[in-house]
């Protein structure tokens, strides 16, 4: 029987290509039947474990990173719905002034048609501030309140 040759590993061999793709950097010597030795497998072996857990490791900080940007926009969804709700509710007291105001002025309006105010009754008007409040009865008609009250005159007849 022949004796096998011991196969010398160059830059063109494959083993040599096969070690580098790997990106080992670990030296790999064959055996006489042309295949790795088992101490440089085991090396090799173990350099993959740890590199598995490392993407183990990476992928376990960005799941818990997603989670928090998850809670985040949990958050960021929860704080704009309630700024949306007091917008609604302003939106519809506005509205419901704004009616209440409609209908004054159309009051107004036929107050004057039958009897004119005076002037002296214009200028009497202007020392008033003028409020107005809603309320919603429990039947669902709103009812509209308001309030002249006699304007505070500042120091030095301002």
């Amino acid at each position: 029987m022949k004796k096998d040759k011991k196969t010398k590993i160059t830059k063109k061999s494959t083993y040599y290509k096969w070690i580098e793709s790997v990106g080992a950097n670990v030296k790999i010597y064959p055996c006489e039947h042309e295949k790795v030795d088992y101490k440089s497998l085991q090396v090799l072996s173990d350099k993959q474990h740890e590199e598995i857990k490392k993407l183990n490791q990476d992928k376990e900080d960005l799941q818990v990173k997603l989670g928090e940007c998850v809670e985040q926009t949990v958050l960021n969804n929860d704080s704009w719905s309630k700024k949306y709700e007091r917008m609604a509710k302003l939106y519809v007291g506005y509205k419901r002034k704004y009616a209440s105001l409609f209908k004054l002025r159309k009051t107004y309006e036929k107050m004057e048609e039958d009897k004119p105010f005076t002037e002296e009754e214009k200028k009497a008007a202007k020392d008033y501030e003028f409020k107005q409040k809603e309320t919603q009865l429990e039947s669902g008609r709103i009812k509209s309140e308001f309030f002249l009250t006699k304007r505070k005159r500042k120091k030095n007849g301002k």
